[in-house]
C-alpha cells in the first residue's frame, strides 16, 4: 500500500487588510467618485478572501485548495499596486514623519537600555543587551532617522545646500555605526555591508547635491570633481554590496550629470578640475536626536494596578502601623496601671461606699440591689443545699467513670482470651487499639474530677468566710439598716456613755 507524506499548513493570525488598503486608496484617489468606491469595495472583498483562505482551518478537498490559489493570485496581482513592504511606505509625508519619529524613539529606547542595563541586572548582561551592542543599535536608528529627513528634503525639493548637509550628516552616522559594529559578532552579518553601503550612498548624495550647488555658483571644475567622487563611491557600492542594495538608478543619474558637466566644461568653460583634497568640506546638519524614554510612553495607557501602592509605600505603611501599635499598647498599659493604682487607693479609703450614704437614715441602694438579687435566687438556703450536694455529686461521677473503665477492662480481657484461643482466625481489631480514644477521655475525666475536688475545697473555704455577710443580705431592710454603721455622727453617738 502506498504511503504519502503531507505538509501541515502554516498558521497565521487575523489581520484587517481592508482598513489600511482603503486609507491608501483614499489618499491616492482623493477626488472620490465611482473609481474610488469600486477600489474600496475590492479591498473589502480581499479582506474576506483572506479570512476564507487563512483565517480558519481548511478542509482537505479541491474547494479549499482553490480558495488558497485564488488568494495567492490576488496577492501577487496587487503587490506592485500597494506599499505592503516596510520599505515602500516612504512615498508620502505621513509615512516619512512616522518613520522618523519611530527611528528616533527606537534610538532613545536602545540608549535607555544602555544606560540602565548594568544597574538593573547587577550582573553581566547577555550580548544582545550589552551596552556596546545597544549603543551601536541606537546609533544605527539615529542614522536611519537622519536618512528619512534627507529623503523628505529631497521629496520636498529643498535647497541643494541643505540636502547635501543632511546627507553628509547621515553618512557620518552610518560610518560611525559601521566602525562600532564591524568587530562585533552580536549583530546579523548582513548589517555590516548595509551600513557600509549606506555610508557610501549618503556620501555620494552629499557630493551630488553639492555639485549642483557648485554649478549654480559657476564652479564647474568643482562640480566635475564632486560628481567624479560620487561616481566612484557608487561604483564601490555596486561592486561590493550589490547583493544588499540597488543603486543602478542613482548611478545612472550621477553618470548622466557627470557626462553633461564634462562636455560643457570641455567645450565651453574650460575650468580646472581641482583635486578632491582641495575642495571645501561639505557642512553637516543634524535634525535628529534620541527620544528620551519617559513613562508612560503610550498616550492611551491605563494602569491596571492604579490603586496598588508601590512596595516602598507598603513597607512604610507597615512600619507606621507597627509604630502606631507600639504607641497604643504602651498607652493602654500605662492606662491600666493607673486604673489599678486608682482602684487600690479608692479601696483603701472605702470609696465610693464611704460617700454613698450621706444622711445615714437609709440602706445604700447598692446594698439593697445585692440583697434583692440574693433573695430572688433562693437565699442562703439554696447555697447551703448546693454545698451539701457537692460530695454526693462527686461520688456519683466517680462511680460512673469507674464503671465505664471497668467495662473497657473487661472487654479487653475477653478480647485477649478469644484472640489467644482462635489465634489467626480472630481478625477483629485489638481492643486496646479500638478503644484507645475512650481510655484517653477517661483519663481526662479523672483529672477533671481531681481538680474539681480541689476547687470544691476552695469554694467551701471562701463560702464559710463570707457566709455571715450573705445571711445578713437575706434579712429584711430594717435589720440591714440596723446592722450597717451610720455615717451620721449624731446617730453614731447614740447609746454611747460619752
Amino acid at each position: 500500500m502506498a504511503t504519502f507524506i503531507s505538509v501541515q499548513l502554516k498558521k497565521t493570525s487575523e489581520v484587517d487588510l481592508a482598513k489600511p488598503l482603503v486609507k491608501f486608496i483614499q489618499q491616492t484617489y482623493p477626488s472620490g467618485g465611482e473609481e474610488q468606491a469600486q477600489y474600496c469595495r475590492a479591498a473589502e472583498e480581499l479582506s474576506k478572501l483572506r479570512r476564507a483562505a487563512v483565517g480558519r482551518p481548511l478542509d482537505k478537498h479541491e474547494g479549499a485548495l482553490e480558495t488558497l490559489l485564488r488568494y495567492y493570485d490576488q496577492i501577487c496581482s496587487i503587490e506592485p499596486k500597494f506599499p505592503f513592504s516596510e520599505n515602500q511606505n516612504l512615498d508620502n509625508d505621513e509615512g516619512l514623519k512616522i518613520a522618523a519619529k519611530h527611528y528616533q524613539f527606537a534610538s532613545g529606547a536602545f540608549l535607555h537600555i544602555k544606560e540602565t542595563v548594568l544597574s538593573a541586572l547587577n550582573r553581566e548582561p547577555t550580548v544582545d543587551i550589552s551596552p556596546d551592542t545597544v549603543g551601536t543599535l541606537s546609533l544605527i536608528m539615529l542614522a536611519q532617522a537622519q536618512e528619512v529627513f534627507f529623503l523628505k528634503a529631497t521629496r520636498d525639493k529643498m535647497k541643494d545646500a541643505i540636502i547635501a548637509k543632511l546627507a553628509n550628516q547621515a553618512a557620518d552616522y552610518f560610518g560611525d555605526a559601521f566602525k562600532q559594529c564591524q568587530y562585533k559578532d552580536t549583530l546579523p552579518k548582513e548589517v555590516f555591508p548595509v551600513l557600509a553601503a549606506k555610508h557610501c550612498i549618503m556620501q555620494a548624495n552629499a557630493e551630488y547635491h553639492q555639485s549642483i550647488l557648485a554649478k549654480q555658483q559657476k564652479k564647474f571644475g568643482e562640480e566635475i570633481a564632486r560628481l567624479q567622487h560620487a561616481a566612484e563611491l557608487i561604483k564601490t557600492v555596486a561592486s561590493r554590496y550589490d547583493e544588499y542594495v540597488n543603486v543602478k538608478d542613482f548611478s545612472d543619474k550621477i553618470n548622466r550629470a557627470l557626462t553633461a558637466a564634462k562636455k560643457d566644461n570641455d567645450f565651453i568653460y574650460h575650468d580646472r578640475v581641482p583635486d578632491l583634497k582641495d575642495l571645501d568640506p561639505i557642512g553637516k546638519a543634524t535634525l535628529v536626536k534620541s527620544t528620551p524614554v519617559n513613562v508612560p510612553i503610550s498616550q492611551k495607557f491605563t494602569d491596571l494596578f492604579e490603586k496598588m501602592v508601590p512596595v516602598s509605600v507598603q513597607q512604610s505603611l507597615a512600619a507606621y502601623n507597627q509604630r502606631k501599635a507600639d504607641l497604643v499598647n504602651r498607652s493602654i498599659a500605662q492606662m491600666r496601671e493607673a486604673t489599678t493604682l486608682a482602684n487600690g487607693v479608692l479601696a483603701s479609703l472605702n470609696l465610693p461606699a464611704a460617700i454613698e450614704d450621706v444622711s445615714g437614715d437609709t440602706v445604700p441602694q447598692s446594698i439593697l440591689t445585692k440583697s434583692r438579687s440574693v433573695i430572688e435566687q433562693g437565699g442562703i438556703q439554696t447555697v447551703d443545699q448546693l454545698i451539701k450536694e457537692l460530695p454526693e455529686l462527686l461520688q456519683r461521677n466517680r462511680e460512673i467513670l469507674d464503671e465505664s473503665l471497668r467495662l473497657l477492662d473487661e472487654e479487653e480481657a475477653t478480647d485477649n482470651d478469644l484472640r489467644a484461643k482462635f489465634k489467626e482466625r480472630w481478625q477483629r481489631t485489638p481492643s486496646n487499639e479500638l478503644y484507645k480514644p475512650l481510655r484517653a477521655e477517661g483519663t481526662n475525666f479523672r483529672t477533671v474530677l481531681d481538680k474539681a475536688v480541689q476547687a470544691d475545697g476552695q469554694v467551701k473555704e471562701c463560702y464559710q468566710s463570707h457566709r455571715d455577710t450573705i445571711v445578713l443580705l437575706c434579712k429584711p431592710e430594717p435589720e440591714l439598716n440596723a446592722a450597717i454603721p451610720s455615717a451620721n455622727p449624731a446617730k453614731t453617738m447614740q447609746g454611747s456613755e460619752v
